[in-house]
């Protein structure tokens, strides 16, 4: 794995990030707020709450987005 060393250690928590551009919104617990996942817009926070809330899921872009 590249740069092991430097990824964030799973600790059972959420990770939002961007930079995976164009591949998935969601995968397990981790959300994509990069703006290209979501039509270029910012990820509202509630979004971001009610994702956390229906728990891990694995998430791809719409075909539509």
């Amino acid at each position: 794995m590249k740069f092991a060393q430097w990824r964030p250690q799973d600790d059972g928590g959420w990770l939002l990030h961007g930079h995976v551009h164009e591949k998935w919104r969601q995968q397990h617990r981790q959300i994509n707020v990069g703006v290209d996942a979501w039509c270029f817009a910012l990820v509202p926070e509630q979004t971001i709450a009610d994702l956390i809330a229906k728990g891990p899921s694995n998430t791809p872009i719409p075909d539509h987005a």
